[in-house]
């Protein structure tokens, strides 16, 4: 009877004319279902003939039996029947050990396989993180610029000049037309943006709607022709030189509105803005920083406490009621009863962003 030959791994390229199939590494999951898959292929070769020599065993038996045979050879029939089931149980068992153990190595090579794929989505993940800083970095230098070159805009833009923007519908403001011409050139330049804003802010028209694009050169060309027929109406007596203006409520841009709190000894006031005096009278009072400086070295204010405060402001009047701010005309002096510390915030802030932009050392750098 013949030996189950144990079986042997053989890799071999079923088209003679294919591409060689590269071989797993040793020791590496596809290399163990490489070995386990030609282990039960091998295997499998040997179940039909040993199922041939079982059934050959039995029918053999089965005669011997049933010709009512000497019992010695009977029992030498049983004997081999036993072996070639034992065999043919012995390469059965194994192929079923081997599909289990096939199983379990596919399993693990798809779990490694999806957690190869998950570390490489966090990789991809990650890497993106640092694209999107870098990228942010450029675009915030980006913005910079454009809030720099918006700002000397807005302060090369005269009120009467800008009031030559959209004569038709009213007067604007510098901040106003540069923030046309800004809005305009960001809706020009990035469309996917879908910017909403107020455009024409000066008429009674005005409305929120899309920002339309516009190249800013363009539009500042058109408005520049503007003023120039204005400055040609106005030296040929055409049109009054006083021409209609608006000033912006707001410095342009605004700066750092940080305030400090003095304790003001002798009452004092200063412009916020062209014709717009604030009187700031004696007591605790939270004012603009700059104006902190100038009274206090003007005599006018202190930045501590000074001696007999009680009795000078009227503390136990003003007690609980804590500082001040400074930001309507409500006290009862007059202008003539208080030191003039000659100081225009707005003008102030105008001329610190010039020298920022100019690199120029501004007041209180030069200070």
């Amino acid at each position: 009877m013949r030996r189950p030959q144990p079986a042997v791994s053989r890799h071999t390229n079923p088209t003679p004319n294919a591409a060689p199939v590269e071989a797993p590494q040793a020791g590496s999951i596809e290399a163990e279902i490489a070995d386990l898959t030609a282990t039960r292929a091998g295997l499998t070769e040997q179940l039909p003939p040993l199922e041939r020599t079982k059934q050959a065993a039995l029918l053999e038996r089965r005669n011997l039996i049933l010709g009512k045979a000497d019992e010695r050879v009977i029992a030498e029939a049983n004997r081999v029947c036993r072996e070639a089931e034992s065999e043919w149980f012995a390469i059965d068992d194994a192929i079923k050990e081997a599909d289990r153990r096939l199983a379990d190595a596919i399993e693990r090579r798809d779990a490694a396989a999806m957690e190869a794929e998950r570390q490489a989505v966090a990789g991809r993940l990650e890497r993106n993180a640092s694209e999107v800083e870098t990228a942010a970095a450029s675009l915030a230098k980006a913005i910079e610029s454009v809030s720099l070159a918006y700002t000397r805009l807005a302060i090369g833009i005269t009120s009467q000049a800008a009031g030559q923007f959209d004569p038709t519908l009213g007067v604007a403001s510098p901040m106003q037309v540069a923030n046309v011409l800004l809005y305009g050139g960001l809706a020009h330049a990035l469309p996917s943006l879908d910017l909403q804003a107020e455009m024409k802010p000066w008429s009674m028209y005005a409305h929120t709607a899309k920002v339309e694009g516009a190249e800013p050169v363009e539009a500042a060309s058109a408005f520049a022709a503007r003023i120039r027929d204005a400055a040609a109406k106005v030296r040929a007596h055409e049109i009054d030189h006083l021409l209609p203006a608006t000033e912006d409520l707001q410095p342009i841009p605004r700066m750092n509105s940080e305030e400090e709190t003095v304790y003001v000894t002798a009452p004092f006031f200063y412009h916020r803005a062209t014709n717009d005096p604030i009187i700031v009278p004696v007591g605790e009072f939270s004012v603009p920083i700059r104006v902190a400086e100038l009274a206090v070295e003007a005599g006018c204010a202190s930045e501590v406490e000074p001696m007999g405060w009680g009795r000078l402001s009227g503390k136990d009047y003003l007690e609980g009621r804590g500082p001040k701010l400074v930001g309507m005309r409500v006290s009862p002096l007059g202008y003539d009863e208080c030191h003039d510390l000659g100081f225009n915030l707005m003008e102030w802030r105008k001329a610190e962003l010039e020298a920022r932009l100019t690199g120029q050392p501004s007041d209180r750098e030069a200070a």
